[in-house]
């Protein structure tokens, strides 16, 4: 991985963007920092992920331990919801939710409000038929760990489903 500090001036409103991209340059992890909006993140509830590669010079990459620092700082607020998350759920559990979304690190599912689990596509249950992998869709899984950069249950054996699931954004 790679980790990326871009400062853009702007009279109206300046940003300043943390990013670790692999070496396709597609962002995994972000902190957006706005003069008028304060930050925004790329996980829960903000889900702020650039969806185009990220173009950077030599100059703009950092190290990790600096992007770590930033993320720490970052992430606070979230820490004691994600505690909670953990106490709640724990490895071997069995877990129902929606997709919400899809991420490089694979299928985002809604198990409840402002709780996330990840998937890997390829480990979701083989047989799938395509049409089923769309936001909204019923997901089972097993939660087989925790994504302590993310903030979400890591789930393995998912089985996902025609049925619809309501997404609870906020």
């Amino acid at each position: 991985m790679n980790y990326i500090y871009l400062k853009i001036d702007d009279p109206d409103n300046g940003f300043t963007y943390y990013f670790e991209v692999d070496g396709d340059r597609v962002a995994y992890r972000q902190i957006e920092l706005s003069e008028n909006n304060g930050c925004r993140l790329s996980i829960a509830p903000d889900f702020h992920l650039s969806e185009v590669l990220i173009d950077y010079e030599e100059q703009d990459l950092i190290a990790r331990e600096e992007f770590e620092q930033a993320w720490t700082a970052a992430v606070l607020p979230y820490q004691s919801a994600w505690e909670q998350t953990k106490r709640e759920y724990g490895i071997g559990d069995a877990v129902t939710g929606g997709i919400a979304m899809f991420y490089p690190q694979g299928v985002i599912i809604q198990i409840g409000p402002g709780r996330y689990g990840a998937a890997r596509r390829e480990d979701l249950v083989p047989a799938l038929l395509p049409e089923y992998l769309y936001p909204g869709h019923r997901a089972d899984g097993i939660v087989l760990g925790y994504d302590e950069d993310n903030f979400w249950l890591v789930l393995g054996d998912v089985r996902v489903s025609e049925e619809n699931i309501a997404i609870e954004w906020g």
